[in-house]
């Protein structure tokens, strides 16, 4: 195991919430290394969660452990989860949140409660202190899963969808970042098989061609390029794509061939 455990939430740092996980993993792994994707995931936002942790676990050295707790239906009788893939460890609720990084798991575990945190340990509100941080923690300590898990056939999936429409290719918008700009689905390669010029359509804005930096256009305008996750990117230079021309999460993206048309 690397040692290192990533953890994205929709906690926020206001709150204690954080904090209380952190010691719940050092206390049982003092020598873990805590790395903060996120925790300003959008409260509740499982579709978010899972495009920042798709976009960010595989920067992360093999045997790091990734801790996501985005977790609406807590105390439910939904499942929670260990998973293996592409020798990465994966632990969360099974919401669909872990999809999108682990999309191709070796191996997929059901987290057994008792064994995981001992019996009547167990918060009904707070699963990610009283479940996911020591079983991310027996983890990074290299504990066998099969002591505090059973092997589960599936998980929930959500993944993006993309489609191919004759000369066209579709996809959404999945996130909008800090600086306004909208990061899609469709990949690169997506892209530049369309043909060498391009018509990209999103609401009211079109856009012609490929840029490879923002300082390739003028201030205060719209460009597309290929964004450092490897996936379309549209944004306003100097500006808030979202702001300017209401390009939002969900927003369908069109990527047609053609010039200035």
């Amino acid at each position: 195991m690397s040692g290192v455990i990533s953890f994205l939430t929709d906690f926020g740092l206001d709150d204690s919430y954080v904090g209380e996980m952190k010691a719940r993993i050092l206390g049982l792994a003092p020598s873990a290394r805590l790395v903060d994707l996120t925790h300003a995931v959008p409260a509740g936002d499982v579709a978010a969660g899972a495009f920042l942790l798709s976009r960010a676990w595989s920067a992360f050295p093999t045997g790091t452990v990734h801790l996501a707790v985005v977790d609406p239906g807590v105390g439910t009788e939904r499942a929670a989860l260990a998973v293996h893939a592409e020798g990465h460890w994966f632990v969360g609720p099974d919401n669909g949140l872990l999809s999108m990084a682990a999309g191709q798991p070796d191996h997929i575990w059901r987290l057994e409660p008792d064994l995981v945190a001992g019996e009547g340990a167990l918060s009904a509100t707070f699963h990610g202190r009283d479940l996911f941080a020591p079983a991310a923690a027996r983890l990074c300590l290299g504990d066998e899963v099969a002591q505090f898990a059973n092997p589960a056939l599936s998980m929930n999936g959500l993944e993006p969808v993309v489609e191919v429409v004759e000369d066209r290719v579709i996809g959404e918008v999945l996130w909008v970042d800090h600086f306004g700009n909208a990061i899609t689905a469709i990949d690169e390669a997506s892209v530049r098989a369309v043909g060498p010029e391009l018509q990209i359509r999103v609401g009211s804005l079109r856009l012609h061609g490929l840029h490879r930096t923002f300082g390739d256009v003028e201030s205060l305008t719209p460009l597309a390029y290929i964004g450092s996750g490897g996936t379309l990117e549209l944004a306003v230079r100097d500006g808030d794509l979202r702001e300017r021309f209401g390009v939002d999460r969900g927003a369908r993206v069109e990527v047609r061939a053609g010039g200035n048309r």
